[in-house]
């Protein structure tokens, strides 16, 4: 859900986030900026992505999820931007 410049996403609800590419394009890369509670991590697969790191994608689509690091409680990750570059094919 949204609270105010943020979007949170919880591990205890299998918080998801995809990222798709229209026809005739791919998915180049990704960078979130992300604040986090609870040990909350963002991954993509099992491979943790930092805030503020570039993801290179290469492919039509790509998802991502919310883990943690340790601890009792579920993971939470704010997200307050996205950036996607696209290329086309």
């Amino acid at each position: 859900y949204t609270s105010g410049k943020e979007w949170r996403l919880y591990m205890s609800d299998n918080g998801t986030v995809t990222i798709s590419a229209i026809e005739g394009y791919t998915i180049s890369t990704v960078k979130f900026t992300y604040n986090y509670s609870n040990s909350g991590v963002l991954l993509k697969g099992t491979t943790q992505i930092k805030s503020g790191a570039v993801d290179t994608v290469n492919a039509q689509y790509v998802t991502y999820t919310v883990g943690r690091t340790g601890g009792t409680k579920q993971g939470q990750v704010k997200v307050t931007a996205i950036e996607v570059v696209y290329q086309a094919n």
